[in-house]
């Protein structure tokens, strides 16, 4: 919302910021969409229903994640640690996290969830208790991992409205702190590296909310024109 368009990463279409619009106010991603969506769950009971989604989690939403990944790889190379990025091998389970980043003085080791706090599963209202589930579920899974490998494992995990989990956080202020020893020079216009780092995280899963929401609407469409046929 307060983001100025001054580089890519903080530019967002028409369209993408219609759908980030709608999602925060809670409204159905789009008019006129059918009744019932592609995994039989009523549409009218719940306007962000594509976020949690069970027909979308292969595919939009597993790009959203990865928007968030990518964006996340490149923040830490702007503030000069060595970063790899997991690559991804469909239907195959490895016990990899998303992402590995190298400071000379130590190595993370992080993986990126993006929670829904108003899926219809929640059993929770507190504030971020949507993320506070995947973090102890990723700790659980990479911890042992991490430190056979003398490294520190932390989970980024974020709401679909935008906020940061508490381990989140811990990732964001170690960027920061690299960044004030980092000799690049940020794109012209977009304030501090801190204000820069956030809005891109943000822009990467607006952009990725749009698609989930996006996609989810053109497949009930076209199975509701089938179901006619």
């Amino acid at each position: 919302m307060t983001s100025i368009p001054s580089s890519p990463e903080l530019a967002i279409n028409d369209a993408d910021f219609i759908f980030a619009v709608r999602h925060r106010l809670g409204l159905p991603c789009a008019e006129g969409l059918p009744q019932v969506c592609t995994c039989e769950e009523p549409l009218d009971d719940d306007s962000a229903h594509f976020q949690s989604c069970i027909d979308q989690r292969r595919t939009s939403v597993t790009a959203r994640h990865d928007f968030v990944v990518r964006a996340l790889a490149a923040l830490f190379r702007h503030v000069e640690a060595w970063v790899h990025i997991e690559p991804r091998i469909y239907r195959v389970e490895r016990l990899r996290p998303d992402l590995e980043v190298t400071f000379p003085d130590q190595t993370l080791l992080i993986d990126v969830a993006i929670a829904h706090p108003a899926a219809p599963s929640r059993t929770s209202v507190l504030p971020l208790a949507a993320t506070a589930g995947p973090e102890r579920e990723k700790i659980k899974k990479y911890k042992a991992l991490a430190h056979s490998q003398g490294s520190t494992f932390l989970p980024f995990v974020l709401e679909s409205y935008g906020a940061y989990g508490v381990q989140a956080e811990k990732v964001l202020k170690i960027l920061f702190s690299a960044a004030r020893n980092s000799a690049r020079p940020l794109p012209s216009g977009v304030g501090t590296f801190a204000d820069y780092a956030v809005k891109t995280v943000s822009l990467a899963l607006q952009k990725g909310n749009a698609l989930v929401a996006r996609k989810g609407a053109t497949e009930v469409r076209a199975a509701a024109v089938g179901r006619r046929k």
